[in-house]
């Protein structure tokens, strides 16, 4: 069963002996909540309330459900075509609910909430190709390691939420409330100044399901054209 109030969750109510139920939810992300006792509406009661803490009221599970669907898909190494490098996609569910700024943007606090880290399309023999995305602690370092070597760059309120593997690009999200461009998705470039960054998505989840859909090639770059 499932309910409109936790979107991406999926309750199933057993009974497991006379007068005793047990309640068990799963989400996308992979976590699960149980719960056993004689009340199985209580139960109930109980494991829907533990499955609150991950989500965030108003924000669509779209995201948790893209990531989860690409690791199923991807979890064992394939080349995308013939003769490329095999890649994957692996992710690890958050443990315990973070403490999250609640003005950061939606899609930021939902990837946070239920994932700890996620790796897509990660090259998996030499690690030399695909996106991590940071967990909440990583992402502050990055961010700070951002803000020093850059200053000139950086902008109040950019958040570093992801690196791309084998290169030194950086995915940053914009996470200023009062600013028009409020969580959008910009590529760090190492070189380049930032009138010249991409700026490939209006959102983190805009973005993840285009990389998704283009299994993992940056398709924010311009394909050369034929001389």
């Amino acid at each position: 069963m499932t309910f409109d109030e936790l979107p991406g969750w999926t309750f199933e109510v057993e009974e497991i002996a006379a007068n005793a139920y047990r309640v068990r939810g799963v989400d996308g992300a992979g976590r699960s909540v149980e719960a056993s006792g004689v009340d199985p509406a209580g139960v109930l009661q109980d494991c829907k309330r533990w499955a609150a803490q991950y989500v965030v009221p108003g924000a669509s599970s779209a995201l948790v459900d893209l990531i989860g669907r690409a690791c199923k898909e991807w979890a064992a190494p394939r080349p995308v075509e013939p003769k490329s490098p095999r890649v994957r996609c692996t992710m690890e569910p958050a443990l315990a609910p973070a403490a999250i700024d609640a003005l950061m943007p939606p899609d930021l606090i939902v990837l946070w909430r239920n994932f700890h880290a996620v790796r897509l399309f990660e090259d998996a023999d030499y690690g030399q190709w695909g996106l991590e995305l940071l967990s909440p602690h990583e992402s502050a370092g990055e961010t700070a390691a951002f803000r020093r070597a850059r200053p000139r760059d950086y902008l109040r309120n950019d958040i570093v939420v992801g690196r791309f593997l084998g290169d030194s690009d950086l995915l940053v999200v914009r996470a200023d409330p009062g600013a028009a461009d409020f969580g959008h998705v910009v590529v760090a470039l190492p070189l380049d100044r930032r009138a010249d960054w991409d700026r490939p998505a209006t959102s983190l989840e805009q973005f993840v399901r285009s990389f998704i859909a283009t299994n993992g090639a940056k398709f924010w770059v311009e394909p050369p054209k034929a001389p």
